[in-house]
């Protein structure tokens, strides 16, 4: 097998690794260990939540970071090959096989990484669009895909390689495609996916 292609399947198959899920499975059962034994039995403790979601939330980005970044930076793969890097980790992510293909809810942190990516001020720019369009429209999902496409005024602002055009446009109808549910209940019933609707279903 050729040697590049071994990379990028080492490359993506971190990013089907549902950490987030995992950490949060562990810490649940954990959990529920500790409080049927005693204190002094049981001394480590699980009750480090912040500690635990930090580390889930930042294996994520890096989901979206970590193999273009050592693709592009330590194996010069060409444009071809970052595209399908790129396309590949998201949807690996968002339908993870360790899932069964299950849609992961997470999208936000692997596209940051991306776009962090692309140019590092979209670590400025990302944030404050998505927060600015979900706040607009009340939705965190419409709120995503509309920071998808201003996204394209930053690669032509910054001059950015032409091929993150495309890979632009194949991100938002992979995001669209996994938020389908979310835009029919929009679009057909008047079933807005609200921001309070989010956070009650999280």
């Amino acid at each position: 097998m050729n040697k590049d292609v071994i990379i990028i399947l080492i490359l993506l198959s971190t990013t089907a690794i549902p950490i987030h899920d995992w950490i949060f499975w562990i810490r649940r059962h954990a959990s529920h260990i500790e409080n049927q034994i005693e204190k002094e039995v049981f001394q480590c403790s699980f009750s480090k939540a912040s500690l635990l979601a930090g580390l889930a939330h930042s294996y994520t980005f890096l989901k979206g970071f970590g193999p273009i970044y050592i693709a592009h930076t330590y194996f010069y793969f060409n444009d071809i090959s970052l595209t399908l890097i790129i396309l590949s980790s998201i949807s690996l992510h968002i339908w993870s096989p360790l899932l069964g293909f299950k849609r992961n809810k997470h999208l936000f942190l692997p596209l940051f990484g991306v776009y962090t990516f692309m140019s590092p001020t979209n670590i400025y720019i990302l944030p404050v669009v998505y927060l600015i369009a979900s706040l607009t429209l009340n939705s965190f999902p419409l709120g995503l895909l509309t920071s998808i496409i201003i996204m394209f005024f930053t690669i032509w602002g910054f001059a950015l390689p032409t091929y993150l055009i495309p890979v632009n446009f194949m991100l938002f109808i992979i995001v669209a495609l996994s938020l389908k549910r979310f835009i029919f209940a929009h679009l057909e019933d008047g079933q807005k996916w609200t921001i309070a609707k989010s956070f009650k279903n999280r």
